[in-house]
């Protein structure tokens, strides 16, 4: 069983900005936000230090993990940290909105609009291969239960995956950063 988690809300989420394999703090809200998912973990789950907890390495994640630590007393120490959970690498469109990256780089946008999943932006990664990344974290964890501290891209990845959608509504999908996803083998449930 899988207990899911978007990291807070940060800077470059207010302001639109692609963050990817860069980092911009926590907000407030984002601060607020760690207490949230912490009682709905709390709430469903008999014994949080019973659960493998495991976190996308990048600052905005181990940041909102130790405040989940803290207010569910599991010992920051014990998280692991994977790099397969870190979120897509939109390479030079990090840091710019999509206005921007829209306007610096004209013809990779209109490009990338025909084959979202499979195009890669000038030194970032594809969707397939995000994808793929994803999978092999899935597929090392096995059964274990665990928490999952991770990013939007990566929540959608871990939901397509187990649920096994196409990759055209794996794009769709969101994850408010307030909200805990539970999987269990192919079901979802929005805690």
């Amino acid at each position: 069983m899988i207990y899911l988690v978007r990291h807070g809300q940060t800077i470059w989420n207010i302001e639109g900005k692609r963050q990817g394999s860069l980092d911009s703090p926590l907000t407030l809200m984002g601060v607020e936000q760690a207490s949230q998912v912490s009682d709905i973990l709390k709430a469903h789950i008999k014994n949080v230090n019973d659960m493998k907890f495991v976190s996308s390495p990048l600052a905005r994640c181990k940041q909102f993990t130790s405040l989940i630590c803290e207010h569910t007393n599991y010992e920051f120490s014990s998280v692991k940290f994977s790099d397969k959970l870190a979120e897509c690498n939109f390479g030079r469109w990090e840091g710019l909105s999509e206005h921007q990256a829209k306007l610096q780089f004209t013809k990779v946008y209109e490009s990338r609009q025909l084959d979202k999943w499979n195009h890669v932006i000038p030194g970032g990664e594809s969707y397939k291969s995000f994808y793929d990344r994803v999978k092999k974290f899935l597929s090392e964890m096995g059964n274990e239960d665990c928490i999952v501290v991770a990013h939007e891209g990566t929540s959608k990845m871990i939901r397509g995956i187990v649920s096994n959608q196409p990759p055209s509504s794996i794009l769709k999908t969101k994850h408010r950063q307030n909200h805990v996803y539970r999987i269990e083998d192919s079901d979802i449930e929005l805690l």
